[in-house]
């Protein structure tokens, strides 16, 4: 099981990652964006660790929370960012969440809070 990184510090970390994607017109990839957010909020030793994949836990657990509020995850209408294999985007529904949730955990728990509400009426 990979170790998880604790909420406040996930919000942190989502809520920058969507300011890295909006600082960009188009879409960037996803190691770009992983590698600019390690700079602006730099790993802490635990996040260092190895998944089981060739991911370490920092990586893994933002990448997943990119995956949630994708539009592969949440249909076209709703996501926060496109995420493909590499390149990811910020959408339109992204840009306003970023506006309108400027407290990082009020961005992640909307976040979250999206993904329930789709999960359940899906």
């Amino acid at each position: 099981m990979v170790a998880s990184i604790p909420a406040e510090r996930m919000a942190t970390l989502m809520r920058e990652l969507f300011v890295i994607l909006s600082e960009h017109s188009d879409a960037v990839h996803k190691d770009v964006v992983i590698k600019e957010l390690r700079r602006r909020h730099p790993p802490r030793p635990a996040e260092l660790e190895p998944t089981s994949g060739d991911r370490d836990v920092y990586s893994h657990r933002v990448e997943w929370g990119v995956t949630d509020v994708s539009t592969g995850s949440l249909g076209n209408e709703n996501g926060w960012a496109t995420k493909m294999r590499g390149p990811w985007a910020i959408t339109q529904k992204g840009r306003q969440a970023l506006a309108m949730y400027v407290d990082a955990e009020v961005f992640w728990h909307e976040a979250r809070e999206l993904r329930r509400r789709y999960k359940r009426h899906s």
